[in-house]
């Protein structure tokens, strides 16, 4: 009788280990032949707790590199900005001149001639010729594109010097013409 119970206790002990490594493999969890962890000897206690150290100080060097990679990108993006601020002034302080700029530096700027950039301003109904100088339709007039000068260009046949009114464009009307352009698809930013 002793024998049976004991090949039966062996026999109990056989299916409660097959069905935990049973569950164990199902849930992808480490099978611990223990069945009573808090009997765990010494010496697999400081074996589990060597393989958590393990994993924690990989752990810990996987966010190191991350960080460092971070800090990397944080400094690219901090010079990039300087950069673009820079940028952004002076275009800022572009736009607030009161420079006026002739229609051949502009054209020559977007690979135009001036002629072929006032014909294409003409078709776009920005602006129209009467006699030798250029105007903005009213609908463009007051938004500040353009100003007039003067300039000489010869003498009568009393030896008066001729001038004619001209037609400049400022900052604000050089950004204007870049976004027709672009919109239009002849230049790209």
């Amino acid at each position: 009788m002793v024998i049976f119970c004991q090949i039966y206790i062996i026999k109990i002990y056989y299916y409660i280990l097959k069905n935990f490594i049973i569950m164990a493999k199902k849930n992808n969890k480490p099978i611990q032949l223990s069945l009573f962890p808090e009997m765990e000897s010494d010496e697999a206690k400081l074996q589990r707790l060597e393989l958590k150290h393990e994993e924690l100080a990989q752990q810990n060097r996987n966010l190191q590199e991350e960080n460092a990679a971070l800090q990397k990108q944080i400094a690219e993006l901090e010079k990039n900005n300087a950069s673009l601020l820079k940028k952004a002034k002076a275009f800022d302080e572009f736009m607030q001149s009161r420079s006026l700029f002739p229609i051949s530096i502009i054209a020559k700027n977007f690979g135009l001639s001036a002629k072929a950039l006032n014909k294409y301003l003409h078709e776009k109904g920005v602006q129209y010729c009467r006699g030798k100088v250029w105007f903005l339709y009213d609908t463009y007039q007051d938004r500040g594109y353009t100003g007039y000068g003067w300039y000489s260009y010869s003498e009568d046949l009393k030896g008066r010097p001729k001038s004619r009114a001209h037609m400049y464009w400022t900052a604000k009307g050089l950004n204007f013409i870049r976004d027709l352009l672009i919109a239009d698809g002849l230049f790209e930013d």
